[in-house]
């Protein structure tokens, strides 16, 4: 099963993601990070997020003054990025929350900056199209996309299952992660959560997704295919950090090509 548009490749957060935000990120970027958006967004005004979960992203880069339209394909994430967004700050007003598939995208706003945030580790071939286009589609002269991908030096295959447990009032929720490697270099992770209230279980929930490996070449290819030239790889969100092969994580700044 598969969602339509830019899709995960499995059906994901459709079963454990009213359960997202409880276990997963806080939406927080850091401090490397925010520094490596101000370098890279300097004298640009407007940005598409695609595929913004949170919006932890998109609101750091409103904090910058940038305008962000901000899509998200899963409705369960976007009612969760909708809620945070209502509750933050005034910058957040700066973040136009779109739900709905990338396919369709088809707002009246060019961006001179495009992030695929921990979004191309997640989605198939075609859904990677899907998004290159909806880049091509919405960029601004000169736009850049910053995209992050994991390779196959990533290492949670390595480690143990892992456990998290979170108590509100009487219901327990518990969350059990497990990862298998794949031969071709992807990981596959699967995630059981159970949830019991006065002691008693009333649901159990399982959901299995691949992230993927890539290759700074392979990157480089699908962005060239998309019109979009490599100028800079790094390895993290890090601009102090070239990307050297055998790096878990590979951030590449490309180019919009005329």
């Amino acid at each position: 099963m598969r969602r339509e548009g830019m899709s995960y490749n499995s059906p994901m957060y459709e079963k454990t993601g009213r359960y997202y935000a409880l276990f997963g990120p806080t939406a927080v970027t850091t401090s490397a990070e925010e520094a490596f958006f101000r370098h890279w967004c300097a004298g640009r005004a407007r940005a598409l997020d695609l595929g913004a979960g949170l919006c932890g992203p998109a609101t750091m880069l409103a904090r910058l003054g940038i305008e962000v339209v901000a899509v998200e394909p899963s409705p369960v994430l976007a009612t969760l990025a909708l809620d945070r967004l209502g509750r933050a700050d005034d910058a957040a007003q700066r973040v136009t929350l779109v739900e709905g598939d990338v396919a369709t995208l088809s707002e009246d706003f060019h961006a001179d900056v495009i992030l695929l945030r921990s979004v191309w580790m997640l989605i198939d071939d075609e859904a990677r199209d899907i998004a290159l286009a909806a880049a091509r589609r919405h960029a601004a002269p000169g736009a850049i996309v910053v995209l992050d991908a994991r390779t196959a030096a990533l290492d949670w295959a390595d480690r143990a299952a892992g456990h998290e447990e979170k108590r509100i009032g009487e219901t327990m929720y518990r969350r059990l992660t497990r990862y298998a490697r794949r031969a071709n270099g992807d990981t596959e992770a699967a995630w059981t959560v159970d949830v019991e209230r006065f002691g008693r279980r009333i649901e159990s929930v399982e959901e299995t997704f691949v992230v993927r490996a890539d290759t700074a070449q392979g990157v480089a290819r699908d962005l060239g295919r998309a019109g979009f030239r490599v100028e800079r790889t790094y390895q993290g969100y890090d601009l102090e950090t070239p990307y050297v092969e055998g790096a878990a994580l590979l951030v590449t700044v490309a180019r919009r090509e005329a």
